[in-house]
């Protein structure tokens, strides 16, 4: 678990309930010593488990750095947003042993974003997926059929969405 909390106010989501608005990190080098202690008992696939670990674009360039610098040979995977995530970082990300992002996309309709406050756009997430394709991370999407505002035409646009970008996994 790499921090708590979330500062978005996406209506059909539990964090902010949960753990408040405010984001508690932990330092780049205290997660760095836990993937250390599991890398000496074998461990070699890693899941960050944060709803938000690109959120601290400061804190996972210092992570991947000391894991590319310090030689550590781990495999990881991440959640993201489709609007937190650059390629500079997504470079960086890759270099120090992670292989996919989730990321939670919810809708191909900005209406239905809209009316969850989602507070990103359809084309966050084409940007963000072609970029993580092009890279050679793999991605999956997370989407939401029955949000607020949703109707056939709404659920046909999530769907056709869905496919029509480079995702490896969709849920």
């Amino acid at each position: 678990l790499t921090n708590r909390g979330c500062p978005y106010s996406c209506t059909y989501c539990f964090e902010g309930v949960v753990w408040g608005k405010s984001v508690r990190y932990r330092s780049p080098e205290s997660i760095y010593k836990e993937l250390e202690y599991l890398a000496s008992h074998n461990v070699r696939n890693i899941l960050f488990l944060a709803d938000l670990f690109t959120f601290d674009r400061k804190g996972v360039l210092a992570l991947c750095d000391m894991i590319i610098e310090r030689g550590l040979k781990v495999r990881w995977t991440c959640n993201s947003r489709v609007d937190t995530l650059d390629e500079e970082m997504a470079r960086k990300m890759k270099q120090a042993g992670c292989w996919l992002v989730a990321f939670g996309i919810e809708s191909g309709s900005q209406t239905v974003l809209d009316n969850v406050k989602k507070d990103a756009k359809v084309e966050d997430a084409v940007r963000t997926i072609n970029m993580c394709n092009k890279l050679g991370i793999k991605t999956w999407g997370y989407f939401i059929i029955g949000l607020p505002g949703e109707n056939k035409q709404t659920v046909r646009e999530t769907i056709d969405f869905a496919k029509k970008i480079p995702l490896d996994i969709a849920l």
